[in-house]
């Protein structure tokens, strides 16, 4: 949290957004969570839930506890910073794309594996061709398919990406935890 946050003015922004979030991706109206909290004995009304999002007013601990289990969502995410949502969800995205990255090293690995058995495949489809005689081409275009599919997995630009600088920016986060070049 900054120090905004911290003083009091600046929370009941972090809350009010994140209750608008939190609202809004569970598909609920402002209408709707102030129903829901008058069931639970709160005087609230839709003009309550737009003010709380806005900022404009603050919540108590019971209205706040009562409103994380409305939308039954623990009430961490409506208290947290923006910034440290931001971080663990960058954080998050940034373990998946190494994932990501793994597995195109191993695409790698494997189309280089099939070069020499493709161009293998290929020059013999060449020498039955001319072994029996067959037009040019009549043979050796049966195997256009594995040779387009080759050429599909692309070797050169997942090399490209791979000794980049563009994958490299993965590895260079500020993550929470980490420092900002570290390789987590």
């Amino acid at each position: 949290m900054n120090e905004d946050d911290a003083t009091g003015g600046g929370i009941d922004q972090v809350f009010g957004a994140n209750l608008r979030e939190a609202r809004t991706w569970r598909g609920f109206t402002q209408e709707g969570v102030a129903r829901k909290m008058q069931k639970k004995g709160f005087d609230f009304h839709q003009a309550t839930v737009y003010k709380i999002e806005s900022g404009k007013r603050s919540v108590s601990v019971g209205e706040s506890f009562a409103l994380a289990e409305v939308l039954d969502a623990p009430i961490t995410e409506l208290t947290r910073s923006r910034h440290d949502t931001l971080q663990t969800e960058l954080a998050r995205l940034d373990m998946e794309a190494l994932k990501v990255i793994g597995r195109m090293r191993r695409i790698q690995e494997a189309v280089r594996d099939l070069d020499p058995m493709i161009d293998e495949l290929l020059a013999n489809a060449s020498t039955a061709e001319k072994t029996f005689e067959q037009t040019a081409g009549e043979v050796t275009q049966r195997y256009d398919p594995i040779r387009d599919a080759r050429k599909a997995a692309s070797l050169e630009a997942i090399t490209s990406f791979l000794e980049g600088p563009d994958a490299a920016l993965f590895f260079q986060r500020d993550v929470p935890g980490h420092g900002q070049d570290s390789l987590f």
